[in-house]
């Protein structure tokens, strides 16, 4: 869909609204949704082409990308404006909360939730409550891709029955096998060259069989280390570790499990479920536990022995893999 930009926030400068070519109503925009420059007010009537999503507020438009040059330079600095909207600038992928079917027709909340439930169990979001945006993989995928792209490990392959791309996710599914995101020419014109196809494992469903049938060698992963020693252990060397504070602060930020408080909890004092507080009740449930922790010797002593023993079973099983000295493989 093609339209004019009605106006730019001038406060802010980080939404607007779009004045759509087929005399439909207003569509809103946020600049953190364009693709290459972002206009300001004095780009008003500027000509431009996005896409329509209902969302909760009305008409958004996304993959928003002005037609013209900008009147005016970017506020934000050329550089992080690039690296922010990279992946996006790239290829199309369906970033919004809007129920997704996989190629395998499973059913997920986003597209972005499909990578979630595949990989390994991590907690994509902040704070306690489940967010279905996943704002930390989404994050992670954007300086990812920055990383592969500074490598040249973003892979592009022509073939006779179509054009393919492909990166390596850094992330591994329930049996450590990689996760790749595969991507087949866009068909749509003035839009990104790519689009999202799937993410797949090596072999694995059609989708794994197609990555391993265009790409040989398969795209490899980011690389965060220059020298094979800054990931080496030394179980020669000892680990001294501040007890106070990773006891004191790990219970007031909510790091350790539920049950395991409840197993050290201070005497006198009034144990609660914090799973059935408010986030303001249970940061304040938490900043109490931990001062009476501290006030409490023995449960402090309690605690630091169960530390102990978990970090003395690290060592053990560290040095067992490799006669003390272990390769750690970062995920990204």
């Amino acid at each position: 869909m093609e339209g004019k930009i009605k106006f730019v926030d001038g406060h802010t400068g980080k939404w607007g609204y779009i004045v759509p070519n087929d005399g439909s109503e207003d569509v809103h925009f946020l600049t953190a949704n364009i693709l290459g420059p972002v206009p300001s007010n004095a780009d008003v009537h500027a000509p431009v082409e996005f896409e329509v999503v209902e969302g909760s507020r009305g008409r958004d438009a996304k993959w928003m990308r002005l037609l013209v040059a900008p009147s005016l330079p970017s506020s934000r600095p050329a550089s992080a404006a690039l690296q922010e909207n990279e992946l996006k600038s790239w290829a199309y992928m369906p970033y919004e909360v809007i129920p997704f079917r996989a190629r395998d027709s499973r059913e997920y909340p986003s597209v972005l939730g499909y990578p979630a439930k595949l990989a390994l169990q991590e907690a994509w979001y902040f704070g306690n409550e489940p967010d279905p945006r996943v704002p930390i993989l989404e994050n992670y995928f954007k300086h990812t891709f920055n990383r592969l792209r500074r490598e040249n490990k973003v892979v592009e392959k022509p073939m006779a029955t179509g054009n393919w791309a492909a990166f390596n996710t850094g992330l591994v599914d329930r049996l450590y096998d990689p996760i790749y995101v595969l991507f087949e020419e866009n068909d749509r014109p003035r839009m990104q060259r790519w689009r999202f196809y799937d993410f797949c494992v090596p072999g694995k469903k059609s989708s794994g069989r197609k990555l391993t049938e265009v790409f040989e060698p398969l795209p490899e992963p980011a690389k965060y280390f220059s020298s094979s020693s800054d990931m080496l252990f030394d179980t020669s060397k000892d680990v001294h570790v501040d007890y106070e504070h990773v006891i004191l602060d790990g219970v007031a930020r909510n790091r350790f499990p539920t049950q395991f408080l409840r197993e050290h909890v201070p005497e006198g004092f009034d144990w609660k479920d914090i799973a059935g507080l408010t986030g303001d009740e249970q940061s304040g449930y938490l900043a109490r536990l931990s001062l009476a922790i501290e006030n409490d010797d023995r449960c402090m002593r309690s605690i630091k022995r169960r530390l102990e023993d978990a970090k003395l079973l690290a060592e053990k099983r560290i040095a067992s893999l490799a006669g003390g000295l272990v390769v750690m493989r970062p995920r990204g």
